[in-house]
């Protein structure tokens, strides 16, 4: 057989494939309703889409604070796993939840300021354009499920999660930075107590000399100096001994001052150092910021009926705990404005045909043209 035969045995032409493709029209439909078949799966496995828009409160969330608190939600999500209810929708968030990917891609915020309204607000300061331009305005999740009501529950779970854990986030964040102030603080205050107690000792030795000069020159009494000079300067011995005296005693109640205050600090600190071991107790027992925060609050409550009224700096320590706690429940508790907005919808069917439908007619061309090629 000559090379001209063996190639024209190997060309098909246009009419031949027509008249195979006909011939074979039995597979062709059968692929097609196949693909129709499988589309038509697709998009009820697909199921139902929905979103909702949660607004946060004014000034209650910017673009740093929120970006720490989904590095953190997927640690949460696997606590709370561990003790799940045992719902099907309810464990289905937190496994979603869990995953650091599926915040980015499914949860989006919105600030007050786009790029598109920046070029509209030229007369506005650059530090307020900042502010704006970093404020989250809403936040927007995204879930399916296979029905209207799944999506709702789910989209319910991740709203009432991320007010729970932004909650329990920041009181952690709290309870941590009581805890570094009880490590490192009193170290600090010790340190200054002893170097301003050091420091009156010659003080006081300094306003007495003092005295004792102004007694021995009683001429330097009534003399007026109205040059403004650093008593510390070299040239302070120049001054009258009345200014170097008030001087010296001002200095002297400064540093007293000083003392009184660090005392005050670590008073507040031993009081802060007994609620802080009762709340990391607490800390590790429950992710739930809401049931959390209710049992700081009974600590606190306990907390304070131990100090008494004289203990002035107990009585300050627990307010200041108290306004702490209070500002994570307005800013984290009740990040969102109520009544969020849930849209649910279905994908339509035309699509997922159309692809099914395409791809059963590839497969079936595809097959009638493997199996003509092996007969021949």
């Amino acid at each position: 057989m000559s090379e001209s035969e063996v190639v024209q045995d190997d060309v098909i032409s246009l009419r031949e494939l027509v008249t195979t493709l006909i011939s074979a029209w039995k597979v062709l439909v059968a692929a097609s309703l196949a693909g129709l078949a499988i589309g038509t799966a697709a998009w009820f496995v697909q199921g139902y889409k929905g979103e909702m828009t949660n607004y946060v409160r004014l000034g209650g969330l910017n673009v740093v604070t929120w970006n720490a608190l989904v590095a953190g939600f997927p640690g949460v999500s696997a606590a709370q796993l561990e003790v799940a209810d045992g719902k099907e929708t309810n464990t289905r968030a937190l496994t979603m939840m869990g995953v650091p990917a599926w915040w980015k891609a499914n949860v989006v915020p919105a600030y007050v300021l786009s790029k598109n309204d920046i070029k509209d607000l030229a007369g506005i300061s650059k530090d307020d354009l900042d502010a704006a331009s970093n404020s989250i305005q809403r936040i927007s999740v995204k879930v399916s499920g296979r029905s209207r009501n799944e999506v709702k529950s789910l989209a319910e779970e991740v709203e009432s999660f991320i007010r729970k854990s932004a909650l329990y986030l920041t009181l952690k964040s709290q309870i941590n930075a009581y805890e570094q102030r009880i490590d490192q603080r009193p170290a600090q205050l010790k340190e200054l107590i002893a170097k301003t107690e050091n420091e009156m000792v010659f003080l006081g030795k300094r306003v007495v000399a003092l005295e004792s000069l102004r007694r021995e020159y009683p001429d330097q009494k009534g003399a007026a100096f109205s040059q403004v000079m650093d008593p510390k300067d070299s040239a302070a011995k120049f001054l009258p001994l009345n200014t170097q005296l008030v001087a010296a005693k001002n200095d002297l109640n400064v540093a007293q001052e000083q003392l009184v205050r660090a005392r005050s600090e670590l008073g507040e600190i031993e009081v802060l150092r007994k609620f802080t071991d009762k709340a990391i107790g607490l800390l590790g027992s429950n992710s739930d910021g809401f049931v959390l925060e209710s049992a700081l609050q009974t600590e606190l409550r306990e907390l304070a009926k131990q100090v008494s009224a004289e203990n002035r700096d107990g009585q300050l320590a627990v307010a200041k705990i108290q306004s702490d706690l209070d500002t994570a429940m307005v800013q984290r508790g009740k990040l969102f404005e109520g009544h969020p907005q849930i849209v649910v919808t279905r994908p339509g069917l035309g699509l997922p045909l159309g692809l099914g439908l395409m791809g059963g007619l590839m497969f079936g061309v595809l097959a009638i043209f493997i199996r003509k090629a092996l007969q021949r």
